[in-house]
C-alpha cells in the first residue's frame, strides 16, 4: 500500500477519487483483463495491442483524460508499436462475447463490496420480476425484427403484459 505525506494528502483532499482509483486498477488489473479476454475470444488474437491497452485507451477517453481515441494515439501512440489505423481497427471489431465477459467479471468481482456496503438495487417494476431477453442469437427473416418480451407477476406463471421489440424500441402489442 501506498504511504508517506503526498498519499496522504490525496486521501485528505479527495477520500472518494482514491477509493475509485483503487477499486478500478484492482477490477482492470492488466493479468486479470487478459483472462477475460482469453477465456471470451473467439477469433480476435493479442499479437501486437493488448485488451489491456484498448481497455486502458478507453478508459481514458471515458473519463476524459483525453478527449478522443485519435487525441490520445497523438499524445501517446509512441508507447504502443502499431499504427493508429491498427488501434481504430482493434476497437472497431472487439467482439461481443469479450464486452459481455468483461462486464460479467467486473460484476462477480463488484458485487461483494456493493454487499458488503449493504447496496440493494431498486427493482425496476414493484411486485414484478422483469427479465431481459436478447434475441440477438436469434435468426430468420420475423425473429430478426420482432422480439417479444414478456413481464408478469412472481406468483403468476401467466403472463400478463406481451411486448413486441422492433429495432430496440418497445411497442404493446
Amino acid at each position: 500500500m501506498l504511504r508517506g505525506s503526498v498519499f496522504k494528502k490525496f486521501v485528505e483532499a479527495s477520500p472518494v477519487s482514491v477509493m475509485v482509483q483503487g477499486t478500478l486498477e484492482r477490477i482492470f488489473d492488466p493479468t486479470k483483463v487478459q483472462q477475460v479476454f482469453d477465456d471470451n475470444a473467439v477469433r480476435q488474437d493479442t499479437k501486437e495491442l493488448t485488451f489491456d491497452q484498448c481497455l486502458g485507451i478507453m478508459s481514458d477517453v471515458v473519463f476524459q483524460v483525453t478527449p478522443s481515441v485519435g487525441a490520445w494515439y497523438k499524445h501517446y501512440g509512441d508507447t504502443l508499436d502499431v499504427t493508429r489505423q491498427a488501434v481504430y481497427d482493434k476497437l472497431k471489431h472487439l467482439e461481443l462475447p469479450i464486452s459481455a465477459g468483461l462486464v460479467r467479471y467486473s460484476y462477480e468481482e463488484l458485487l461483494p463490496v456493493a454487499k458488503a456496503m449493504g447496496f440493494r438495487p431498486p427493482p425496476l417494476l414493484a411486485g414484478y420480476r422483469v427479465r431481459a431477453l436478447d434475441g440477438n442469437h436469434l435468426s430468420g427473416p420475423i425473429i430478426a425484427f420482432w422480439k417479444r418480451v414478456v413481464i408478469g407477476p412472481p406468483s403468476c406463471r401467466a403472463k400478463r403484459w406481451r411486448f413486441m421489440i422492433r429495432n430496440g424500441i418497445s411497442s404493446p402489442r
